[in-house]
């Protein structure tokens, strides 16, 4: 009644000003029913907590740590995810945000810094590049020498042949 009778007022031509009072108090009793309305429906009912706060440093470690200390060179993200107990996307955002790279990028670097250590240490002189690639997860030969090139300065073979010195 309240609302009809302020809308009526709006309509009937009358000074400005009031029609202002009556358009900001059609507002306020709008605004005040939405909210009771909204407290009537969810009394009773509590609203699904999300966890929203993603303790980054131990996502971060825990995946360093599983990494380090597994002979397993062939983690995927969604393993990795699932394994510290978030989703894929979050662990990107950790990711990018604590380390600047991608889930994915760090675990090829990982790879390649195992494999170099490795072609280091070759005690063997018929240890191969290829070799090494394979036990690391580098089946493309040519890429695994692209991205080892990037990341060291110098070819597998180079440091195997330094090695051998």
């Amino acid at each position: 009644a309240e609302l009809r009778a302020a809308s009526s007022s709006l309509e009937d031509g009358v000074p400005l000003d009031q029609a202002n009072r009556a358009q900001t108090a059609i507002e306020g009793r709008l605004v005040s029913t939405v909210i009771q309305i909204l407290e009537e429906s969810t009394q009773g009912h509590t609203l699904p907590h999300h966890k929203t706060s993603i303790d980054r440093q131990r996502v971060i470690s825990t995946v360093i740590d599983l990494v380090n200390d597994s002979d397993n060179c062939a983690y995927t993200v969604p393993e990795l995810a699932e394994t510290v107990g978030v989703s894929q996307r979050s662990l990107l955002s950790v990711f990018r945000e604590q380390l600047g790279v991608s889930p994915q990028e760090f675990l090829i670097s990982h790879r390649l810094h195992r494999a170099r250590r490795s072609l280091l240490s070759a005690s063997s002189s018929d240890m191969t590049v290829a070799a090494v690639a394979v036990q690391f997860g580098f089946f493309d030969l040519g890429r695994f020498a692209t991205r080892y090139f990037g990341l060291f300065g110098e070819s597998p073979s180079a440091t195997l042949r330094r090695k051998a010195r």
